[in-house]
């Protein structure tokens, strides 16, 4: 799902790199036109902090699950094939020294179960979702925020008046959103919610000049950047699929065609010739590697959901392309319909709620060790 690193260079994480970032204001804040500037202002001190700390912490525990998940699936396949060699030299009755491959076997198996040990105990894997998505519900009350009724919809108030309800109804979101610093990961999941526009625009006076602005930056800060995160984000995934989606289904048909050979060679040359038979055991070894490394390339596809994941960022990116085309539609009617743009910036926040659930629900089955 969606993420941003708050280091001092700029990245997306959720994961990961990206030079936009839609939750750095800082400096920008400064060139917006006023009210929005005093608006993104209020809300860059309100929530900046606390979403960098949750992204910061985020891409840590995403980093360390990563090394761990590596670490357990190469140490723990290495462990299975030292084994599996094991016996392959022992019915060959080689002259080696098989001490030394059972060191080897037992450093790879301690490696292992301590990455899984480590990794369960640390629960690096929950760890790193809870943070991604409570920071993403950070980013999420920012820009539901910006959108507010009470900072557009004049009915003969001041800005001041406006502006003053709206940073009491803030706040009253941020006490809410602390709240829930401590939720588990279960409950992270459980808890979607579809958030309805009740308010009643045909009372309401549009305050044109401040939501002109709110929908430009909206479209450069919010569209441009998740779009191109989107995208990003789909080309890795699909690069990753392209050159390992296949390594599974040739390592199974390999080791049939491997035990098809051993199994040839034993019916139809039954005689004692050493070669013959020496190359029966090893089509007969291979047949037991190559299952260990199809389901050891399953196992980190399936770490980071390499197809799934690409078939997800894929569909957002045009979804999101469709939200900003909608969007500029509006824009060249002869008449703005500023209704149907505010439900449309309100749809838009919807669905990206609803993504970082879907991504979240997602990512919790990834691993069922770690």
């Amino acid at each position: 799902m969606l993420g941003i690193s708050q280091k001092p260079v700029q990245h997306l994480s959720t994961p990961d790199k990206q030079t936009i970032d839609d939750m750095r204001d800082g400096e920008d804040i400064r060139s917006l036109p006023d009210p929005l500037g005093q608006v993104i202002a209020y809300i860059h001190t309100t929530l900046f902090e606390k979403y960098s700390e949750y992204d910061t912490a985020s891409i840590q525990k995403q980093k360390y699950h990563k090394i761990f998940a590596i670490l357990a699936v190469f140490f723990g396949s290495v462990a299975i094939i030292l084994a599996i060699l094991q016996v392959f030299l022992r019915s060959l009755s080689f002259e080696v020294d098989i001490e030394y491959v059972k060191i080897f076997e037992i450093f790879s198996f301690s490696v292992a179960v301590i990455a899984v040990g480590v990794a369960i105990g640390s629960q690096q894997h929950k760890g790193w979702l809870q943070k991604r998505y409570l920071a993403e519900r950070y980013r999420s009350l920012k820009f539901r925020a910006l959108i507010h009724p009470m900072l557009w919809c004049t009915s003969n108030r001041s800005w001041n008046e406006r502006f003053t309800q709206w940073k009491e109804k803030f706040n009253e979101k941020v006490t809410l959103l602390k709240k829930a610093d401590n939720t588990s990961v279960d409950n992270c999941i459980s808890s979607d919610e579809i958030y309805l526009s009740s308010d009643d625009l045909t009372r309401c006076t549009f305050e044109e000049p401040y939501l002109r602005s709110v929908v430009e930056y909206y479209q450069k800060k919010r569209l441009s950047t998740q779009i191109n995160y989107f995208k990003t984000r789909t080309l890795y995934f699909e690069s990753i699929n392209t050159t390992t989606a296949w390594i599974p289904n040739f390592c199974f048909i390999a080791s049939v065609l491997c035990a098809a050979g051993h199994f040839g060679i034993d019916f139809f040359f039954p005689s004692k010739n050493p070669s013959l038979n020496f190359i029966s055991s090893v089509l007969l070894l291979l047949t037991l590697l190559f299952p260990i490394f199809a389901i050891a390339a399953r196992t980190l596809r399936s770490s980071i959901e390499v197809s799934r994941s690409a078939a997800l960022y894929r569909s957002k990116s045009k979804a999101l392309e469709h939200f900003n085309l909608q969007l500029n539609e509006e824009f060249t009617k002869d008449t703005i319909q500023w209704p149907e743009i505010l439900k449309i910036l309100w749809q838009c926040e919807n669905f990206f709620e609803n993504e970082n659930q879907e991504w979240l629900r997602m990512m919790s089955e990834a691993e069922w060790f770690i």
